[in-house]
This record gives structure tokens, C-alpha cells and sequence, in this order.
């Protein structure tokens, strides 16, 4: 073996390791933690017979379509918690004040808490939201879901949702599963 084939079967292991380890890694973390390209990371992913990563998830979130997730899930444990994140765009402001609207962080955040819940179907039954902070235009956001509590059909779902290190959204949603 040459040393380019071993140090492209060591990444090639390493990919694999990573993704084990970790499944929701989209190409760009794979390829930040493998000091590689995107291009590259796509090659090896196509060469390993491994989905992207929405591919990954569908058969992981129950309660929403792939093409329906608002963000990219990054950690998933049903009836758990989870994590995902979404990065705004300038088509998502108010042109004024280039604040993003509402909606969209609500919809992110709404999306995040079903996609931990368990179930064929989930639907919103309460929220009660909390806006913090405005959020502008090609700003990251990360959202961390904590199921607290399940009665019957009934799951207690907190959202949380975070620009770097500050929270600038949070929402409590009592999710309604149908099973």
C-alpha cells in the first residue's frame, strides 16, 4: 500500500468512527474534524454506501417528514431531548429593521420539539413562547430540546434556543402525540 491509500483508509475509518459515534455530523463537521473538504467528505461518505446526513435522520425523527425539519438536527433521543441547528437568512427579515421574523424561530424551535417526541404525528397543544432577543439576518442559532415530563399522550417539551452562548429564545410546548 501506498501511504496516500493508508492515510485515505485512516480517514475513511475515522469517518466511520465519527459518525458511530456521532450520526447527525453534516459534511462540513466531518470534514472540520477530518481536516478535509466538503467535496472530499462527500466522496467518502458516496465510496462508504453512508446517507447524507437528512438521509441519516429519517428513519430516526418519526413525527415529520425529512423535507419538513426547520434546521438541521444534530442530537436526537426520542422522548429525550435533542439538539439542531439553523442558521437565519436575509429573505427571513422585516426589510426595515432586518430583524428576522418571529415565525421562523418559532418554527424552528415548534420543529425541534416534535421531532424528540416518539410518534407517528405530533402537534402542538400549548406554547407559551418567550422572544429575548432579536435575531438578524445570517446569524447561527442552536436550539437544545428537553422532554420533562410525559402524561399519557401528552409530553412536556422545553426549547431552548441560543446564539453563540446567549439565549435569545425559549419556549415550553405540551406536545400531543398520536401514535
Amino acid at each position: 500500500m501506498t501511504k496516500a491509500t493508508i492515510k485515505k483508509q485512516k480517514r475513511l475509518d475515522n469517518l466511520k468512527k465519527l459518525l458511530n459515534d456521532n450520526p447527525y455530523m453534516n459534511d462540513n463537521e466531518l470534514a472540520k474534524s477530518l481536516e478535509v473538504s466538503v467535496p472530499c467528505i462527500r466522496n467518502y461518505r458516496n465510496e462508504l454506501g453512508i446517507k447524507e446526513v437528512r438521509e441519516r435522520i429519517k428513519d430516526t425523527v418519526r413525527a415529520l417528514a425529512p423535507e419538513e425539519i426547520v434546521g438541521t438536527i444534530t442530537e436526537l433521543k426520542l422522548n429525550e431531548g435533542g439538539k439542531a441547528v439553523f442558521m437565519t437568512t436575509s429573505d427571513m427579515v422585516f426589510k426595515k429593521t432586518n430583524i428576522v421574523r418571529g415565525q421562523y424561530i418559532y418554527s424552528f424551535a415548534e420543529s425541534v420539539a416534535i421531532s424528540v417526541i416518539d410518534a407517528d404525528a405530533a402537534l402542538v397543544g400549548v406554547a407559551n413562547i418567550k422572544y429575548k432577543e432579536p435575531v438578524y439576518a445570517n446569524e447561527a442559532l442552536t436550539a437544545l430540546a428537553k422532554v420533562t415530563q410525559t402524561r399519557m399522550n401528552n409530553y412536556f417539551v422545553w426549547v431552548f434556543v441560543y446564539r453563540d452562548d446567549k439565549e435569545i429564545f425559549r419556549s415550553k410546548f405540551i406536545m400531543v402525540s398520536i401514535k
